[in-house]
C-alpha cells in the first residue's frame, strides 16, 4: 500500500506511520535504518487514551490550532549558507490559555462500542441537553469511509420528522393531522434543526428544508415531505436535547 501511495504523490513524500513519543522510542533505530525514510517530528494533539477515535478529536484540533495561532510569537533571522542563524528581533508569544474539552471518554468509548457492532454505516451523537456539550461522536469503519458524516451527512428525515410534528401539534393545540407544514418546518427551527450554527473548530451541518424557517439552510423544492427534509445525525442528536431541554442549546465542543 506505501508503494501504491508513492506512485500516487509522484515523487513527494508520503506519510509511513505517526508514532506517539513512547512507540516512537522503541523503534526509532528500526525506521532510521530503512533507506528513504525521514524522521520528522511534528506537534500534534492527541488523545490520552489511544483507544479513543472520533470525528470530534479532530474538530478539538482546530480549536487548538486556533489557540495556538492567537497566541504565536515571532523572529526575525539571518542564516549563513554554511553557517548558524542569527536572530536580530522577536517576541515569544504568552502560552495559551486552557482549553477543556466537552469529550467524555467514558461515553466515547461506550458509543464507539456500539457502532462497531453495526454492519452498516452507523454513527452515534452525544448531546448534553442542559448545555448544548457534544459528549461522544463515534462512527463504524464503514462510516468513515464516507468521512465525518456525523457531522455533516445529510440523509432524508423520514419519520424523524413525525417528532417535530407532534412538539408542533402541541404547540399550536391542534390535532397531529392538522399541523401545517410551516408550522412543522418552524418547529424544527425552534428545536435546532436546519439552523447554522457556529461551533467554533467544527464544520457541520443539521439539516435543510425545502420550506426554511429563520435561519435555516433551504432545499428548492415545493412542498416539503419526509425524504425531501434533510437532516445529519448531529442535528437530530441536538433534536433530542432540545426536545428534553425545552428549547434549542448552542451546541458546543471545548470551553
Amino acid at each position: 500500500s506505501l508503494m501504491q501511495d508513492l506512485v500516487v504523490a509522484q515523487g513527494k513524500p508520503i506519510t509511513a506511520v505517526s508514532l506517539r513519543d513512547d512507540d516512537f522510542a522503541v523503534l526509532e533505530s528500526d525506521l532510521r535504518a530503512v533507506p528513504g525514510v525521514v524522521v520528522e517530528k511534528q506537534p500534534k494533539l492527541i488523545t490520552t487514551d489511544r483507544r479513543i477515535d472520533s470525528p470530534l478529536v479532530g474538530a478539538l484540533r482546530n480549536v487548538w490550532q486556533a489557540n495556538r495561532d492567537a497566541t504565536a510569537g515571532w523572529a526575525v533571522q539571518m542564516t549563513q549558507p554554511d553557517g548558524p542563524s542569527t536572530q536580530y528581533a522577536g517576541f515569544q508569544g504568552p502560552p495559551g490559555p486552557d482549553v477543556a474539552s466537552t469529550l467524555d471518554s467514558k461515553l466515547q468509548l461506550a458509543a464507539t462500542d456500539a457502532v462497531v457492532s453495526v454492519a452498516q454505516p452507523a454513527t452515534i451523537v452525544v448531546i448534553q441537553p442542559s448545555t448544548g456539550a457534544v459528549l461522544a461522536v463515534a462512527q463504524n469503519s464503514q462510516a468513515n469511509d464516507k468521512g465525518p458524516i456525523a457531522f455533516t451527512g445529510l440523509y432524508p428525515a423520514g419519520s424523524n420528522l413525525d417528532a417535530i410534528r407532534a412538539a408542533a401539534a402541541v404547540e399550536k393545540g391542534v390535532p397531529l393531522q392538522d399541523v401545517k407544514a410551516e408550522d412543522a418546518m418552524q418547529m424544527a427551527s425552534q428545536l435546532g434543526l436546519g439552523v447554522d450554527f457556529k461551533v467554533p473548530g467544527l464544520t457541520e451541518t443539521t439539516g435543510r428544508f425545502p420550506s426554511p424557517g429563520k435561519g435555516m439552510e433551504p432545499v428548492r423544492k415545493e412542498a416539503p415531505t419526509r425524504d425531501d427534509v434533510m437532516v445529519s445525525p448531529f442535528g437530530m442528536a441536538l433534536v433530542a436535547a432540545s426536545i428534553a431541554r425545552g428549547g434549542a442549546p448552542a451546541p458546543m465542543i471545548a470551553f
